[in-house]
Order: structure tokens, then sequence, then C-alpha cells
């Protein structure tokens, strides 16, 4: 809840946010559907939700080429999770989540893929270049949005970005017990380290 109100705060004209982010900002906000989703197909493990991951990271993944890691971890997670809960879960969820991955996340996962090889092979595949983020994207899609920018905002964003940070370290070590209904918690940490992992193994 207090992460969608910070970006709502600190994300200037939302709309047009969205709209010159391209491919960035649609991904974005399917990725964050499908995130929601994971944990409470954790937390109730609901066909709904665990169906609802699948419809969110497929336009996820077709709007950024580049979320194919964490489309697979994502997947993964939810298999996971279903193996984790199967005793308490009706037959009916195992199947039909199974089924999704099968049937509709697996194939589009295929075609994405095979359709950035072929991107790649023509040149036309861009993953980044010597320019960092911020002076590729966040820095001139804000220089347009504030007009002019103030040099110390990007100092503003750093701070925000850090102390967002200490929040949730110290909360997920605060609340955090070896207990089973608090592994969720671990989702994030998972989606990161298993990017690198797999970026470092591919490269």
């Amino acid at each position: 809840r207090w992460g969608f109100v910070l970006s709502m705060v600190f994300c200037h004209f939302i709309i047009e946010f969205f709209g010159y982010a391209r491919g960035y900002g649609l991904s974005m906000a399917f990725l964050a559907g499908a995130l929601y989703h994971l944990i409470q197909f954790y937390r109730n493990s609901s066909l709904r939700n665990s169906a609802l991951v699948v419809v969110f990271m497929i336009p996820a993944l077709a709007a950024n080429l580049t979320l194919i890691h964490t489309y697979l971890l994502i997947h993964l997670l939810l298999v996971f999770f279903l193996i984790l809960n199967i005793k308490k879960l009706k037959r009916s969820t195992v199947f039909g989540t199974l089924a999704l991955q099968v049937f509709a996340g697996a194939p589009l996962l295929c075609i994405l893929a095979k359709y950035s090889l072929t991107l790649r092979s023509g040149g036309a595949l861009y993953y980044g270049g010597i320019n960092n983020f911020w002076d590729a994207t966040l820095g001139s899609l804000s220089s347009v949005l504030f007009r002019p920018f103030p040099p110390l905002l990007s100092y503003l964003f750093v701070a925000v970005f850090a102390a967002a940070l200490i929040i949730f370290i110290s909360l997920v070590i605060k609340k955090f017990i070896f207990k089973k209904e608090n592994l969720f918690y671990f989702i994030f940490p998972f989606l990161l380290g298993g990017n690198l992992v797999m970026t470092f193994i591919l490269s």
C-alpha cells in the first residue's frame, strides 16, 4: 500500500510518464500486477490469483523482452508456492494452475524468446548501452516533465530510493520470523538475486 502511495506521489504527471516510457512503463505496470497476485496466491492459493499472475506477466514480457529472467523466476515461484501448499489446495486449483503454466505461460515464453533472438540476429534488440539508466531514461524524461530539471532533484531521488531500501530491509529484519506464513518477504530478494545469477550465467 505504501509503495503504491509513494510511487503516485513521486511520479510527476503519471500518465505522461507511462506515455513517454513506452514499453518500460507498460511492463512496470503489468509486472506490479503480477507480483501483487503472486503474493495473494501465496496467502490464499486461489486459481483466480494464479491465473492473473500469468495474465499480467504475458503483456509485461511482451512490452519489455528483458523481463525474460523475471518471467521465468515468477513462474518458478508460482510452482513453488503450489507445491508448498499442495496439501490444503483443491485439486481444481492444482491442475488449473499447472495447465496455465503448460498451455499459456510456456508457449508464450517460447514465442517471445524466439522473437527476441530474431531481433538480436537482425541487430534490432536493444538491451543496454554505455549510458546508465538515469542518463538514458530517467534524466531525460524528468527534464521533459519538469522543465527545467533541477539538479538537486537527482539527489532527492537517490535519497528517496535509499530511504525506501533501508525501510524495507529493517521491516524484513524486524517482522520476519522463520515461519511459513512470512515466506513471501523473500519474493523480491529472490527476484533480484535470481536475475543477477541468470545474467551472469547467460553472459
